[in-house]
């Protein structure tokens, strides 16, 4: 079953010739214990780890986001009262620009008994639409932070290990190795290889529940080699801190080989996409990952197999904003394409009403992934479209592997 709104917590840094201050508070930091293995939880409602930490003595909900640097919202760093110590542009995942945001140091931010020092941090708004109000966090741990110290995500026991011995997460021959570097902040960049295309640069991304979705210009590369079974949708239903992303033409092809460091998937499907070059949740949380921004190393042990190898779909995903529930994105080739239109708002799905839902249910939907209509073979949907009501039926097609007819 797909995840419908998709959260992508990408932010970087823009640095330029003036930007001195930005880049010393995204290095800066250092962690205060020493000789130490830390074990705390995480929730992982709607596919992302949140995690419990206290800056400078206040208590909050973090998201653990190697894809962004540390964040603190608007509501949770008035009680800090912190200096703003440079103003700077930020880019977010869905090709968004947030332009004059502030940047600060905090003196201490605790995860369990450990205990990181004067990092560096950037005050967002991180209530621009309804799905970031859901997560109710106060913020992002970021990789600038995590730079400073040995990770383990144990995403079946919802554990994150934290240590400054690497030698104490006893690795052995069962995990592969996946080379990074990093970005100003510390995000870790990756390279991977689709049936012999290079693939440079993308996001290694705890901060989004999705799966593989890569530049579309490496889809174009190895059309010109080969066929691809695809299949493409139009719209938008992803989300980040800027807001809900840009509309995007979004292809998902399956490709034979994918090549991840010493890692080998085989006949999977990866998204293709403008605005987006990340790897998210859907795909670690098969895996034990060991960070490791000493050495520039992932380290990943796979606890059971990648499952990616269809896409079975009514064809049209959903869009939460303020007053309901719309049509946010439309697959080509579903029966979604010659009824419904981007936009439409859902008044129901089978017997289910959508106009009364509240946001707290919606919320606790999105949270779980558990969309009830999902789990039928047909339904009968019911929108409104220029003050009109639309009654379609629509059956779930398997829309890759794309069917060869005889």
């Amino acid at each position: 079953m797909k995840q419908n709104i998709l959260m992508l917590f990408v932010l970087v840094v823009l640095v330029s010739c003036s930007s001195l201050k930005k880049i010393q508070l995204m290095k800066s930091g250092e962690v205060s214990n020493s000789n130490f293995m830390e074990r705390i939880s995480f929730d992982y409602g709607a596919k992302l780890p949140i995690v419990e930490a206290t800056i400078n003595g206040h208590k909050g909900r973090f998201l653990f986001d190697t894809g962004a640097p540390n964040v603190l919202s608007k509501e949770f760093s008035q009680k800090l009262n912190l200096k703003k110590l440079a103003y700077g542009s930020v880019g977010d995942s869905g090709g968004n620009v947030l332009n004059n945001q502030a940047f600060i140091q905090i003196e201490t931010i605790t995860l369990g008994k450990v205990t990181f020092k004067n990092t560096g941090a950037i005050i967002q708004d991180l209530g621009t639409s309804q799905a970031m109000k859901c997560l109710n966090i106060d913020g992002i741990i970021g990789a600038n932070l995590m730079r400073n110290a040995f990770w383990r995500i144990d995403y079946q026991n919802k554990k994150i290990e934290i240590t400054d011995d690497l030698n104490r997460f006893e690795l052995t021959n069962e995990y592969s190795i996946i080379n990074f570097k990093t970005k100003t902040q510390g995000t870790p960049l990756i390279d991977l290889d689709i049936d012999g295309v290079k693939v440079k640069n993308l996001t290694f991304d705890t901060g989004s529940n999705g799966q593989m979705s890569i530049p579309t210009s490496a889809l174009q590369a190895l059309q010109k080699t080969k066929t691809v079974s695809s299949t493409y949708s139009i719209g938008s239903t992803t989300y980040g801190v800027g807001g809900k992303a840009k509309n995007d033409t979004l292809f998902y092809g399956v490709i034979d080989t994918i090549k991840i460091g010493n890692l080998n998937l085989e006949k999977k499907i990866i998204k293709f996409s403008t605005h987006s070059d990340n790897i998210g949740n859907k795909y670690f949380e098969n895996y034990n990952v060991v960070l490791d921004w000493k050495n520039e190393k992932i380290y990943m042990k796979e606890l059971q197999n990648y499952q990616h190898d269809f896409l079975i779909d009514f064809g049209f995903g959903i869009d939460w904003q303020d007053n309901g529930i719309y049509i946010g994105s439309i697959y080509t080739n579903s029966d979604a394409t010659n009824n419904l239109q981007i936009g439409d708002k859902i008044l129901k799905i089978n017997n289910q009403e959508f106009t009364n839902l509240s946001n707290d249910t919606i919320c606790t939907t999105f949270k779980n992934n558990d969309w009830d209509y999902e789990k039928q073979d047909s339904i009968i949907i019911t929108v409104m479209r220029n003050d009109k009501t639309h009654e379609f039926k629509l059956n779930k097609k398997q829309l890759l592997p794309v069917a060869i007819s005889d």
